[in-house]
């Protein structure tokens, strides 16, 4: 595959589980695409079977968050690695630190 004309970095993306890639704005195939289509000669069409509208809908939907950041935090963080990895150095210190911090002492009354 020549991949030199385009922005997308193709080594990361090749460590990607299928799960983990982000395909929402990839419009779904209907048969109108299909019976325009050109495949491919390695490609048959019968091979393929028939898509489902939604089929994974549900299990994106559970594994995935999306989460808007305002602008300057999108500048200091602008990859969804920088998020993840900013956040899991967050939660790495709180765990760390978490037993550190005494909860007060309870007043004790003797009336």
């Amino acid at each position: 595959m020549n991949n030199t004309a385009t922005k997308t970095d193709w080594k990361r993306l090749e460590t990607l589980s299928d799960d983990e890639i982000d395909t929402s704005d990839i419009p779904e195939l209907d048969e109108d695409f299909f019976k325009n289509a050109k495949f491919r000669d390695e490609y048959k069409r019968e091979e393929l079977g028939k898509g489902v509208r939604g089929k994974y809908y549900q299990a994106y939907q559970e594994s995935h968050n999306l989460v808007l950041l305002e602008p300057e935090i999108a500048k200091a963080f602008p990859t969804d690695e920088a998020v993840n990895n900013a956040l899991r150095f967050l939660l790495s210190i709180v765990e760390t630190s978490s037993h550190l911090i005494v909860p007060p002492k309870q007043a004790v009354h003797t009336d």
